[in-house]
């Protein structure tokens, strides 16, 4: 397994999750890690079909972990297309600054193969 890849895929994944934002704040974290995050200020947001909801991110880091948190609104103009009303959904992510190989494998599906989706993924694929 190769850890600087899945660094890699990680940053570029949340780069394009939240390449654009209204709020955007990194602390105390590595230049090679602060260089991976656009500045994600200068977004459009949802647009005025959403309420010109802005999304909000912030990146810190400790001796452990990445930490990001994001209200989950998208950075781009949304074109709304279900009767549904854009919702902030807060959530938080913490990430090893230096991950380490699990003792057994993490199942990604339930024992009857309906896969155990969540808003994060990594590969080790690369």
């Amino acid at each position: 397994m190769h850890m600087q890849g899945l660094w890699l895929i990680f940053l570029l994944f949340i780069q394009a999750i939240h390449a654009n934002s209204a709020s955007f704040d990194i602390e105390n974290c590595p230049k090679r890690i602060q260089e991976q995050f656009y500045d994600v200020s200068l977004a459009p947001g949802a647009g005025a079909d959403c309420d010109d909801m802005q999304p909000e991110v912030r990146v810190t880091c400790n001796n452990k972990h990445l930490i990001i948190e994001s209200n989950a609104i998208p950075s781009f103009t949304m074109n709304n297309t279900t009767p549904n009303h854009l919702k902030e959904a807060p959530f938080t992510a913490r990430i090893p600054l230096k991950p380490t190989l699990a003792d057994q494998i993490t199942p990604i599906a339930d024992e009857n193969g309906t896969p155990l989706l969540g808003y994060l993924g990594f590969t080790v694929t690369g």
